[in-house]
């Protein structure tokens, strides 16, 4: 058996289900894998003003027969000017589309100190800018410090 400390697993969803989210868009990209992946691609193009992202699947069926048929999108946007709720397709739909938005929440842009003797107290100072135009504001935030080679 395993006498270690049990490690908590956190499931690991990016976004708000059912919320579009409207802002000038800046690309879109076919065929990303997750909400999670179209996070990251605007937290990649942060310098060419990406701050929302909007996942958007939708499954049809193939006329040609019963086969499934899946599109999926990852819409990269500027800061949100709306929002608006979009509800789930009840089954059974020939068409079914699913929406997932959300922004960059937290983007760090630096910190201080840069470096430290062991054993010393020190004050952190963290530099970010927060968007997070679905008001889904966290309870906290969490930082690990991790020793540097």
């Amino acid at each position: 058996g395993n006498d270690g400390p049990v490690a908590e697993c956190y499931d690991l969803v990016c976004g708000q289900q059912d919320l579009r989210l409207i802002a000038e868009v800046i690309t879109r990209i076919p065929d990303v894998p997750s909400a999670c992946h179209c996070k990251q691609r605007c937290l990649d193009q942060w310098e060419e003003g990406c701050r929302s992202w909007v996942y958007f699947v939708e499954f049809d069926e193939i006329y040609a027969g019963d086969t499934e048929h899946t599109h999926v999108l990852c819409i990269l946007q500027k800061m949100p000017t709306k929002e608006f709720r979009v509800h789930p397709p009840v089954a059974p739909k020939s068409v079914r589309q699913y929406w997932t938005s959300g922004t960059v929440d937290l983007h760090v842009t630096g910190f201080t100190p840069t470096s430290l003797q062991a054993g010393s107290t020190f004050d952190l100072r963290i530099n970010a800018l927060l968007y997070d135009a679905t008001k889904n504001h966290r309870n906290g935030m969490r930082i690990k410090l991790i020793q540097g080679t």
